[in-house]
């Protein structure tokens, strides 16, 4: 399965739809790719589509989804939607531990406005 990371941005936030293979090499690379683009953009705000990613290969991915994400944006927040069936909140608790601002949910209109609440 490939890869998909796209961008869209408004006023207030960085847009991201990813898909794909939810691997620990797989996330890494999409968490900088939309660092990368978050910071070319001047956005702190993140919203991530995730509906379109596959299961997590192991549970030891959503760990290191979670440092990932604590490591990677500390200074932001960061809300990312999945289908509810996949959310066990594993990868928030452990961002969330580590400093992380973030919130894993299934609309992203509860991303979007715990966002910018």
């Amino acid at each position: 399965m490939s890869l998909l990371i796209e961008f869209k941005n408004n006023e207030r936030y960085l847009f991201s739809k990813i898909g794909g293979e939810w691997t620990k090499e797989n996330t890494y690379k999409m968490l900088d790719e939309i660092k990368i683009e978050a910071d070319k953009k001047g956005f702190k705000l993140i919203l991530i589509n995730a509906i379109d990613l596959s299961l997590p290969d192991n549970e030891m991915t959503r760990y290191f989804t979670g440092e990932k994400i604590a490591s990677t944006f500390l200074s932001y927040k960061i809300a990312i939607c999945m289908r509810t069936e996949r959310i066990n909140k594993f990868a928030e608790n452990v961002a969330v531990n580590r400093g992380a601002t973030m919130l894993v949910c299934d609309t992203e209109k509860e991303g979007i406005d715990w966002l910018l609440s």
